[in-house]
């Protein structure tokens, strides 16, 4: 009886705080400082310094610049389809076993190793061989809210489990 009670007590005081925060936390405008805070003014003395002085400061900086404009390329409608849904389980990792030809050999240089590009959505690129999963088209297999089963083509056909 007392766990019951303690469940229905504890359920009862995260609803409270969620409301609160949401009340609270969330009713209210957001402030920014106008400020820097991590790029001091220190700091960026010392990147005005090495960009003046150092070609690989500038080759560094266009190198950011590059990506960033690849990023700004992004119109909000595409770069919100870059976030997988909560229906799809393997949103974290692509699978438990690693790859299905060189199985956690990608992992040996560290975790989340696979290569991403996002104008290829729900694709990834194995770093070992170069081979691209899931086999089937992932994308259109989501559209149908995961029920269309006959999407699932290839050897490794994905169903949002990883294949």
């Amino acid at each position: 009886m007392t766990d019951f009670l303690f469940a229905a007590y504890s359920a009862e005081v995260l609803a409270a705080s969620v409301f609160l925060f949401l009340v609270i936390g969330l009713a209210r405008p957001a402030v920014a400082s106008g400020m820097r805070t991590y790029y001091t003014d220190a700091r960026m003395d010392v990147v005005r310094h090495n960009l003046e002085h150092y070609d690989w400061a500038r080759e560094h900086r266009s190198g950011i610049l590059e990506k960033a404009e690849h990023w700004a390329g992004y119109d909000d409608a595409k770069l919100r389809t870059l976030v997988s849904p909560p229906q799809v389980p393997r949103a974290y990792q692509v699978h438990n076993d690693g790859c299905p030809v060189h199985g956690v050999k990608v992992h040996e240089q560290g975790l989340y190793r696979w290569i991403i590009d996002f104008d290829r959505p729900y694709k990834v690129t194995c770093p070992v061989g170069g081979e691209t999963y899931p086999s089937n088209d992932f994308e259109a297999f989501l559209a149908t809210d995961m029920k269309d089963r006959s999407l699932l083509t290839g050897p490794y056909a994905d169903d949002g489990w990883g294949w």
